[in-house]
């Protein structure tokens, strides 16, 4: 939280920098280097205006959210159940939990490929035993240290005496005592019998002062209509972008338009200062000159053979193919920006009539290229 308040501070100190809090974009045209956006902001009158930037390049970060998912450990949330999102404010308000001697934290139940939440599990448990001397149980499917300094934190929390217990498909059982109220996690595990756990034909139960349960995380409020307006890929949990082995982590389907931190899907702090050093670098490049040059090999369009089937208009992944006025009256055809166009020739593959092509892969050529 400091090295963010820090930040907060410089940014809103430097004369370069303008801030729109409590704002909303509300459209956006135009190519890499000349966006036209228009935002609607807080007056100094407290109405809210609509005001029409020129921008260079755009760069999201609107994060991801947490929402617990109730329907999947059939409990409800209370003073004895509660997130880690939760503990983690507890922690960071210096909230008194010695009356806690012992805290269960149940991972993998939500989403097992979610691998950088155990950054954060494992710096909440290792400050509940620093802190607080509590005993510290982690249930899990699968302990992923594919990350730097999570294999130094696990093996700091083995050495503190955080107790690690695995359980496979079937999912454990939170159970309420009738008669102490207190939680209890009962698991199989036939091959692990440990001190303070109560072991009987396989199940193991935990009875817990404090139980800590993941969440699940999702993209930020409004990101569903903010990639719609910005023409911008998700992926299948509507993240901008993630896990794309063809572009890198930054980019978006769109040249110009960048993404910083978890709105790309879940990262922690070091990985979302990469994201920001990377797309700083992207955005000089891209602006340095105040004029942005592009290869001469991008798509053209044939209007006497094009139809306006607007095929290659829906099949565009990078959005470079517009609709343009013709000079006779009332007359529109095919255009491609060529700002916009990364030659990928998607578009020429898809069109019906033929009427577009890519310097030098015209079908004379690709024929003798393979003829040879």
């Amino acid at each position: 939280m400091d090295l963010i308040d820090k930040n907060i501070k410089k940014v809103n100190s430097n004369p370069l920098l303008r801030v729109f809090t409590q704002s909303e974009l509300i459209s956006l045209e135009g190519e890499p280097g000349n966006f036209k956006a228009v935002i609607k902001v807080k007056a100094k009158n407290k109405k809210m205006i609509r005001k029409n930037f020129n921008i260079g390049a755009i760069v999201l970060a609107t994060g991801c959210q947490n929402f617990f998912p109730e329907e999947k450990y059939r409990i409800e949330l209370s003073s004895q159940v509660i997130t880690i999102s939760k503990l983690e404010k507890l922690l960071n308000c210096k909230e008194d939990l010695k009356s806690i001697n012992t805290v269960c934290f149940i991972n993998g139940i939500v989403n097992d490929d979610q691998r950088l939440k155990g950054d954060k599990l494992l710096l909440q448990a290792l400050g509940l035993i620093n802190k607080y001397q509590i005993q510290v149980y982690i249930l899990c499917k699968n302990v992923y240290v594919a990350e730097n300094g999570l294999e130094e934190l696990y093996q700091q929390a083995r050495e503190k005496g955080i107790v690690f217990l695995k359980y496979e498909d079937k999912k454990p059982e939170i159970l309420l005592g009738k008669e102490d109220k207190k939680i209890k996690v009962l698991f199989i595990d036939e091959l692990l019998v440990k001190d303070n756990v109560h072991y009987k034909e396989g199940e193991i139960i935990i009875p817990c002062d404090l139980l800590v349960l993941e969440e699940e995380i999702i993209p930020a409020s409004g990101a569903d209509k903010l990639s719609e307006m910005l023409q911008i890929n998700c992926d299948d949990e509507g993240f901008y972008q993630q896990r794309n082995i063809s572009l890198q982590p930054i980019f978006t389907n769109r040249k110009g338009i960048y993404t910083v931190g978890s709105c790309g899907g879940l990262k922690n702090i070091n990985r979302t200062l990469d994201d920001c050093a990377m797309v700083s670098l992207e955005v000089y490049d891209l602006l340095k000159e105040k004029v942005i040059k592009y290869n001469l090999d991008r798509a053209v369009v044939d209007n006497d053979k094009c139809t306006l089937c607007l095929t290659c208009l829906r099949t565009c992944p990078h959005k470079a193919i517009q609709l343009e006025n013709d000079a006779e009256p009332n007359q529109i055809k095919i255009a491609v920006n060529p700002l916009a166009c990364e030659s990928c020739g998607i578009c020429v593959s898809c069109c019906p009539a033929s009427a577009i092509s890519l310097p030098g892969y015209e079908n004379e050529q690709v024929t003798s290229e393979i003829a040879d």
